[in-house]
């Protein structure tokens, strides 16, 4: 019997076509969603934002290139790229962050269309030793909170116990974690169940979704894909 040689071959192609729901003014995630589908290369970007602080949004998009720019928000803007409307023509795959109500819409158009992930209301864990300084505590639960009456932020109080406060941590699988205290790298294992861990007392969350380079459309509300996207660390 003669052999036959088979030759298999793996080739990654651009998406046709995507939607990106924008939060209100969050021009960050327009970029860090729509600039990856630049450069892979798909050829019809649809961004959808809510009207208050569309016109930023909007200016941001003009100034990458991306001329479909709708004001509209909530459920709705995601169920008019999963089916279309009128104006709006359907996506191959939705991209982008949201509160409670988007994320429950885009789960439930994954039956019908491709999604990035759940990616719901804001959340942060903060992991402090005993005694830590309780204003820095404080300061990285405030700034997650204010971004609606849905967000979440817990803090874990590491003691004697390292272990059950590693569990704690490891169970919320939080969208960002950030680690303060003298034993932030002990708890900062490897293998932790987060979106973005931030080590330190000058590795404020705001920089990893504005200024360190990570993607902050991450996982909440213990979705999958939990292993650390980044971890960001003083200079």
């Amino acid at each position: 019997m003669r052999s036959r040689r088979v030759t298999l071959e793996r080739r990654w192609t651009p998406i046709r076509s995507i939607g990106i729901y924008v939060p209100t003014g969050l021009v960050s995630s327009l970029i860090m969603s729509g600039v990856p589908a630049q450069v892979a290369g798909v050829e019809r970007i649809v961004v959808c934002t809510p009207p208050t602080g569309s016109a930023a949004v909007a200016a941001a998009a003009a100034l990458l290139g991306i001329d479909e720019v709708w004001a509209i928000g909530g459920a709705q803007a995601i169920a008019a790229m999963a089916y279309g409307t009128e104006s709006i023509k359907p996506v191959d795959k939705i991209f982008g962050p949201g509160g409670g109500a988007v994320n429950a819409a885009k789960l439930l158009v994954s039956r019908d269309v491709a999604i990035d992930l759940p990616a719901g209301p804001s959340e942060v864990v903060v992991v402090a030793d005993i005694g830590f300084d309780p204003v820095i505590v404080q300061q990285r639960t405030r700034p997650q909170m204010e971004h609606g009456p849905d967000s979440r932020a817990h803090v874990v109080w590491v003691g004697d116990d390292l272990e059950a406060a590693l569990d704690e941590v490891e169970e919320y699988a939080a969208e960002h974690v950030a680690l303060l205290g003298e034993r932030r790298r002990v708890v900062g294992r490897s293998d932790s169940h987060a979106g973005a861990v931030f080590v330190g007392p000058f590795s404020p969350v705001p920089a990893g979704d504005y200024a360190t380079g990570g993607n902050h459309v991450l996982p909440t509300g213990g979705g999958p894909s939990r292993r650390a996207d980044s971890v960001s660390r003083p200079s």
